[in-house]
């Protein structure tokens, strides 16, 4: 009864957040990236909450208990990539292009740097990376809904998908940013609270020491190149994560998005440490648990309010990536497929519905392949496997003048098909896709680069105008 009360009372919030900003959407800009209003206090939880879903979470929790700390690095790498994309200068090249362009998704940020064909080559694989990814929303959350609730699977899954769509369709960005700072209070309170349990029903740090394999401490496990792999993709990973690039456009000032960055994936560092724990300790507690009920398993060995707790934190983390995502994904269609690709027009109020409804088809359309796809972690991991195609032409796109849209595309094209058939291949000689990707993407886009009659490409001429501008706005008015 109290699990049912918690859960009934966190969607009732949800929901509350959602009518009450309703009022405030009236076009496209205001329901993607909240006019560009939210301040740091928002940006910070947004960030740390967007970036973190299931497989952050339960799945890192389901890796710590198989192999120990070294799954953690999902979310260590994500503050080095942070700070790499401050460094190379690329999150000032998104919130310059946002603020002098009116750009709103990374696809755009393409068109821009490149071109029309790499900007729709990268809309339409984005679109699928993206359905793909939000396809395992309802299905991963119904797993600890339904046994919470005592219902069905699949009507606990579309539960979770009407609560999802009926509060992002009514709140937008503005409701999203501000209910990220409900949803990083429950994830780390309840990450934290269940491991201090864990940690202490094994006797502490020394206790699970003594209690399990010394290897489960080490950060080469199952393999070096498996862990190093890991870590790498979670860092590059950030240049092109649309769920935490949103903060970016959408923040109120410079300022508000780049520390915004800085500090919501600095925090990732003691949850990614703690849930590592947590599984650890799973090991230990509960051996026979299946890796992914471990993290449920563990909790509620101690009382129904732990496994409530950790169960809402796990529902926090997976909604606080789908709700932008699913937005960003309504807004993507918008501007990158229904405008750029099929040249329909539409003004401002006109996208704002055609965003809605897309919505509505989106998370209907990708809960059911969720639901009935033989695999959706296969579908997933598919996915993510394309997408680090992206971040070579992202990286070398703002550092090398002659780096052109035939090389952007074919990195895309080549380099991210690539991985994905070797990871469909069944990873052949145990090599993980990100290194097939990067051997096939890296040498495309240098040969087309070094080739190029070019040897300043106009896209990278265009970018650099654009800062300029900025720049010399920002010293006028003060304003970024």
């Amino acid at each position: 009864m109290l699990t049912a009360v918690i859960v009934i009372a966190y969607f009732a919030i949800m929901l509350g957040y959602g009518v009450y900003f309703a009022k405030r959407n009236k076009d496209i800009k205001s329901y993607s990236i909240a006019s560009q209003t939210l301040p740091l206090y928002v940006t910070i939880p947004l960030v740390a909450t967007g970036i973190v879903g299931a497989g952050s979470t339960a799945g890192l929790v389901a890796g710590a208990f198989r192999n120990g700390m070294s799954a953690s690095f999902i979310l260590l790498g994500v503050p080095i990539g942070v700070l790499l994309m401050y460094l190379l200068g690329i999150m000032k090249v998104y919130r310059a292009l946002s603020i002098k362009k009116g750009i709103m998704t990374v696809p755009q940020v393409m068109r821009f740097r490149y071109g029309q064909v790499a900007y729709l080559t990268h809309a339409v694989l984005s679109f699928c990376v993206l359905f793909m990814i939000l396809g395992a929303t309802a299905p991963s959350s119904a797993g600890i809904i339904a046994p919470m609730l005592n219902i069905d699977y699949q009507l606990a899954a579309w539960l979770i998908i009407a609560v999802l769509l009926l509060q992002v369709l009514l709140g937008g960005m503005r409701s999203i940013g501000w209910i990220s700072i409900l949803q990083g209070i429950l994830l780390f309170c309840g990450t934290f609270w269940v491991m201090f349990k864990a940690l202490s029903a094994v006797g502490g740090f020394e206790g699970l020491s003594a209690s399990i394999n010394p290897a489960f401490f080490q950060f080469d496990r199952p393999t070096f190149q498996i862990s190093l792999a890991i870590l790498m993709g979670a860092i590059f990973a950030q240049i092109v994560n649309s769920f935490s690039i949103t903060s970016i456009f959408s923040a109120k000032s410079a300022k508000a998005a780049y520390w915004g960055m800085g500090i919501g994936s600095a925090v990732l560092i003691p949850l990614g440490l703690g849930l590592a724990i947590v599984g650890i300790c799973a090991a230990v507690l509960v051996p026979q648990s299946a890796p992914n009920s471990a993290v449920y398993n563990v909790a509620t060995l101690f009382g129904t309010g732990y496994g409530a707790a950790i169960s809402i934190a796990i529902l926090a983390a997976v909604f606080s990536t789908s709700m932008p995502g699913y937005l960003y994904i309504s807004t993507l269609f918008v501007r990158d497929i229904y405008l750029g690709l099929f040249k329909l027009k539409a003004d401002d109020k006109k996208q704002f519905w055609i965003a809605r409804i897309m919505l509505v088809i989106v998370c209907i359309s990708s809960t059911w392949i969720g639901l009935y796809a033989p695999s959706i972690i296969s579908l997933v991991s598919g996915a993510q496997q394309i997408a680090t195609s992206y971040v070579i032409v992202f990286i070398m796109g703002f550092l090398w003048k002659r780096t052109n849209e035939i090389g952007a595309v074919g990195t895309i094209a080549f380099g991210g098909g690539g991985g994905l058939l070797w990871y469909i291949l069944g990873k052949p000689w145990g090599i993980e896709p990100v290194w097939v990707v990067w051997a096939i993407g890296i040498p495309i886009i240098l040969i087309c680069g070094l080739l190029s009659k070019n040897k300043v490409d106009p896209g990278y001429t265009a970018v650099k105008e654009i800062l300029d501008e900025y720049d010399r706005d920002v010293i006028e008015t003060g304003k970024s």
